[in-house]
């Protein structure tokens, strides 16, 4: 025999030796070995090649497989086939292509040595485009593969794959690899039940895809938008807080002259008409109540006046009456004088009636007030109510108005409420105003400042990773 003759017979005998001996099955097998090693393991009869044993009960799984195997799909009558090949590892090359990373490397040759299993043993049935599913799965490699004929191309999408492939994941991570097995099977007969994807499935990337887009493009412009409405709607309410500072600063001298008249209510600061349109007693128990034109209200607003001549708006004074009555306060939350309609019964001169013709001549609320409680040199009744609005207006305005300032502005006059240093610091665009002049002189004037580069270049080695 020639030598070129003897070497021929050796490399047949190696082959030989490496297909059909035992201890071979830990060695890297080409897709020929594959092949001739699952036809001795008779895998079309089991639908299972698995010569190195890595599933524990094969039984378990060949009954899923029996299952999945009485489904047919849509418009064909024919049933599904179903193959599993699972080796310790594939034959691959030590060169591959340079434009390839070790992965996709890897996940393409499980996807030859899937497709050719599949077609030498011709998985699934000829009619409607083919019927056949093989899972072919690389230990060692850490690949698996799901190869499938064309007739379930419109059932088992690129997507649904996908989704049976990271489903197959974590059991393969802890070596359950029957555990993994299982539940890809039991996908697929679910997929098959459930026919092709509905239009959101189908879509599904791209729509979380072009939301993501949209959401990435409108985020801006919607922080952007909230920020000045937040902006505007502080703005706004410091300018009416200052307002109604500024009235209280002209309220103190109209007192001062004896010439002060309640003009708004002191729950709610906001302002009363000066045209009495109405006045509805309806018994001679009640105090009197006046309807008032307010211009910043949609309605006619009735006016409620005390005995002790204080008066609220009739919403503002029910309310107030309802939180006392739990306490049984039965006082004017101003002057703590006694009303008495928390009673059942109420004296009549503790009342002030007015008939309509009378009310009619009258052009303000103010001249209904008795007269005792506005005279001029009652200087300390006026305080106490701009006490009671000041709180008020903390408790409305927490943002601009706090307790620390009501306690100086009650004992120092000498600077007029809506000029204090410490309510002109909240104001909104000189607080963006102070915080802007900080940002620039940190940018420009705030850092340490270094010598000129030196001209160096990037020659050297660079490196990254991933985890």
């Amino acid at each position: 025999m020639t030598r070129s003759t003897v070497r021929r017979v050796s490399m047949l005998c190696a082959l030989i030796v490496v297909v059909f001996s035992p201890s071979s099955y830990g060695m890297s097998m080409n897709v020929t070995a594959v092949t001739q090693l699952c036809t001795t393991q008779n895998f079309t009869k089991t639908r299972i090649c698995d010569p190195n044993h890595y599933i524990n009960n094969e039984n378990i799984v060949q009954r899923q497989i029996i299952e999945l195997e009485t489904k047919s799909f849509e418009n064909c009558t024919s049933t599904i086939q179903f193959g599993l090949v699972i080796i310790d590892k594939m034959q691959l090359s030590d060169i591959y292509v340079s434009n390839e990373d070790l992965h996709d490397y890897v996940v393409s040759n499980g996807k030859r040595y899937a497709k050719y299993i599949h077609d030498f043993f011709g998985v699934g049935r000829k009619d409607c485009g083919g019927t056949g599913i093989l899972l072919f799965i690389s230990i060692q490699d850490r690949v698996m593969y799901i190869s499938i004929s064309s007739g379930l191309n419109h059932i088992l999408t690129q997507s649904r794959i996908n989704s049976i492939i990271e489903l197959m994941k974590p059991y393969m991570r802890v070596d359950s690899y029957e555990g993994g097995v299982i539940h890809a099977i039991q996908a697929i007969d679910k997929y098959v039940d459930n026919g092709p994807p509905g239009f959101w499935e189908a879509h599904r990337d791209f729509i979380v895809c072009f939301g993501f887009v949209i959401f990435f493009i409108t985020a801006p412009i919607l922080s952007d938008y909230f920020k000045r409405n937040r902006m505007r709607s502080r703005l706004k309410e410091y300018d009416d807080v200052k307002k109604k500072l500024a009235q209280f600063d002209r309220d103190r001298r109209l007192a001062l002259m004896g010439k002060y008249e309640c003009s708004s209510c002191p729950i709610c600061l906001e302002d009363f008409t000066s045209h009495v349109i109405k006045l509805t007693p309806s018994s001679h128990n009640e105090t009197e109540k006046l309807i008032s034109k307010d211009t910043c209200r949609p309605d006619d607003i009735p006016v409620h006046i005390l005995v002790c001549g204080h008066a609220f708006h009739e919403s503002c004074w029910l309310e107030w009456k309802r939180k006392s009555r739990r306490y049984r306060l039965d006082r004017c939350p101003i002057c703590r004088e006694k009303t008495n309609e928390f009673s059942q019964s109420e004296n009549q001169e503790h009342s002030h009636h007015f008939s309509s013709d009378e009310v009619e001549t009258r052009n303000s609320i103010h001249d209904l007030i008795p007269y005792r409680s506005r005279q001029p040199a009652n200087f300390d009744v006026f305080y106490r109510e701009r006490h009671f609005r000041l709180e008020r207006l903390s408790l409305l305005h927490p943002r601009y108005v706090r307790t620390n300032q009501i306690n100086r502005w009650i004992n120092d006059d000498s600077i007029p409420l809506s000029q204090d240093p410490d309510f002109m610091r909240s104001d909104p665009s000189r607080a963006d105003f102070i915080r802007g002049s900080i940002e620039k002189r940190e940018q420009y004037g705030g850092q340490p400042s270094f010598d000129s580069f030196g001209g160096g270049s990037s020659g050297g080695n660079g490196g990254g990773g991933t985890w």
